[in-house]
Formats: structure tokens, sequence, C-alpha cells
């Protein structure tokens, strides 16, 4: 019986500071997310007042930005669905 209870004791402290590093990992991660979404209001409000202030210059680079993802699209699928052609064929 008392064999028993000498193996049972080192498990339950194992499993106790594992409990505990969960725990802690669990607290940390709360906070970082807490902090994430501050910061992520944060930088929302600062653009919204930027495009506020400068309405023209938020266009234009929204405008710039689309322009150049359209651009790129573009060619991506434009590569992708052309016809291979193979390298023998420069030839004749």
């Amino acid at each position: 019986m008392f064999a028993a209870e000498s193996k049972v004791a080192p498990l339950m402290a194992t499993a106790r500071n594992v409990s505990h590093s969960i725990q802690d990992g669990v607290d940390q991660t709360k906070r970082a997310l807490k902090s994430a979404q501050k910061n992520a209001a944060d930088c929302y409000e600062d653009a919204l007042h930027q495009v506020k202030r400068n309405p023209a210059a938020s266009l234009a680079i929204t405008f710039g930005i689309a322009f150049i993802v359209g651009m790129g699209t573009g060619i991506l699928v434009g590569r992708a669905l052309a016809p291979r052609k193979s390298w023998l064929n420069f030839f004749r």
C-alpha cells in the first residue's frame, strides 16, 4: 500500500506543475490578445483620422494599391492560362 503512494506523489506533483504551466500560458495568451486588440483599435483610429485629414491623398493611395494588385493578378492569371510553348518550337 505504501509503495503505491510513493509512486503517485511524484506523478501528482508533475501534473500540478504541468497544470500551472498551462494556466500561465493561457494567461499570457489572454494578455497578448488584449494588447493586440488595443493596438488594432489604435491603428484603426489613426487610419480613420488620416483619411479625414487628407481624403484626396487617401483616395490616390487606395487607387494606386488597387491598380498594382490588379496588374499583378492579371499578369499571374495571364501566365497561368497562356498556352505553354516548348523551347523546341523556338528554332522552327
